[in-house]
């Protein structure tokens, strides 16, 4: 299901980013991994360069660090959000399966919430029920 409140040059604009998002965090986490000059390093720079794989089943737990961590986190988010796009579940929230704005998705491309419900969950005390936020006690 396409998010209807998208035009299809909002759609292509919107996987443009994700592509090129991608392919640039997929070619800097290579050239960090090049400069530690390990035959292994270089062996999972090149796969992130030239092979189709997610990130995190190239690299795996190969690195450690919170650095590697957190590029390779933002890496998987984007190649999830591509995935939701391929299937027609990108742009649409998560929680309550409303459309997520353009304006949203162009500067957080791998968004998963509509702005009402991050606004919802990030207050203190509030889970999900089903369709529902309700507050949690003690």
């Amino acid at each position: 299901m396409q998010n209807g409140s998208l035009t299809e040059d909002q759609r292509l604009l919107l996987l443009e980013q994700l592509e090129t998002s991608i392919t640039s965090l997929r070619q800097e986490l290579a050239s960090r991994l090049m400069a530690l000059g390990s035959t292994r390093a270089r062996a999972l720079a090149h796969h992130l360069l030239y092979e189709e794989r997610d990130v995190r089943d190239i690299v795996g737990t190969e690195l450690d660090g919170r650095e590697y961590d957190c590029w390779i986190s933002r890496a998987t988010e984007l190649e999830n959000a591509l995935a939701d796009f391929q299937t027609g579940e990108y742009g649409w929230c998560e929680q309550c399966s409303s459309p997520i704005r353009f304006q949203k998705l162009r500067s957080q491309p791998a968004a998963r919430q509509c702005d009402g419900c991050d606004a919802i969950s990030s207050k203190p005390g509030l889970r999900r029920a089903g369709q529902r936020w309700s507050y949690q006690l003690g």
